[in-house]
């Protein structure tokens, strides 16, 4: 790992000794999972996560985790989904939305920002990302999932993701969400990279030019009314356990304006091209 949890929880709270378990599923941050397992005095102080026997720590290295160093990108970006949780834990319409719909978000209990590390409440170990979810592991021991199942994922999911575009965010409360080195790499190394990934699958069907320049000029479009939007929305950011009774939805670390249909447009393509790549019953 490229950071040390263990000396990290020792500073921050060294009343309780940790496992550390590193978790999958991130891109551009290392995640562990820390569960308590001792304590190192017989103190009666309840140490810095007093009721939580288990917790989610979340270190932004200066780079995009999956990838390594050669692709560098902002700290900044813990700045930002630290505000996101904080927003979403103190707005009564997300509250009211997250009751109704079952679908959980993390809850923010410390940040670190010199170190650059998130400690967020443990919403269970029998999550999986919805990947896995849909299409377990050989030798998981998971069932894959009914249609009856999918759908009641789908329709809470749906509602909540409502509930969440419809919010009425003031233009000053978005521009606290801005975060240019997010909007670069996008630009660049995602809009701006279209045309060579089109390249490597000829022969289309399409032109790669029309199609790249019409993404290009989406993107850079200005206008129209904006939403608070995950930013990334994706099969990684929906956490389900095995039956479908606990939704999580996680990592919001690009949180900010978007447009209406960004992150459900986004979570389409995926589930789309999954359809594509991965047999489901």
């Amino acid at each position: 790992m490229a950071f040390d949890f263990s000396q990290f929880l020792q500073q921050v709270d060294p009343l309780d000794e940790y496992d550390i378990e590193r978790l999958n599923g991130g891109l551009v941050n290392i995640t562990i999972r820390a569960k308590k397992y001792a304590r190192s005095t017989s103190s009666d102080d309840p140490g810095l996560f007093p009721g939580h026997s288990s917790l989610i720590l979340k270190y932004a290295p200066p780079y995009i985790a999956a990838v390594g160093e050669s692709a560098p990108f902002s700290q900044y970006r813990q700045v930002i989904e630290a505000r996101a949780l904080e927003f979403l834990a103190s707005n009564e319409d997300i509250l009211a939305a997250q009751r109704n719909c079952r679908v959980s978000i993390p809850k923010l209990l410390y940040m670190d920002i010199e170190q650059h590390v998130l400690v967020l409440e443990d919403l269970g170990s029998d999550l999986v990302i919805l990947d896995e979810w849909l299409a377990p592991r050989p030798h998981s021991g998971r069932m894959e999932p009914g249609s009856a199942s999918c759908n009641n994922v789908a329709a809470r999911v749906g509602i909540f993701m409502a509930a969440l575009h419809t919010l009425d965010v003031s233009p000053e409360v978005l521009d606290t969400f801005v975060n240019a080195a997010t909007s670069n790499l996008v630009r660049n190394e995602i809009v701006g990279n279209i045309r060579n990934q089109l390249e490597q699958f000829q022969p289309l069907d399409w032109d790669a030019d029309e199609v790249s320049l019409a993404i290009k000029t989406q993107f850079e479009e200005k206008g129209g009314k904006d939403v608070f939007s995950i930013g990334d929305f994706w099969t990684g950011s929906i956490l389900v356990n095995a039956d479908g009774s606990n939704i999580c939805i996680v990592d919001w670390e690009f949180a900010g304006a978007g447009k209406p249909l960004q992150d459900m447009t986004q979570l389409g393509q995926r589930l789309n091209l999954y359809c594509f790549t991965v047999p489901i019953n």
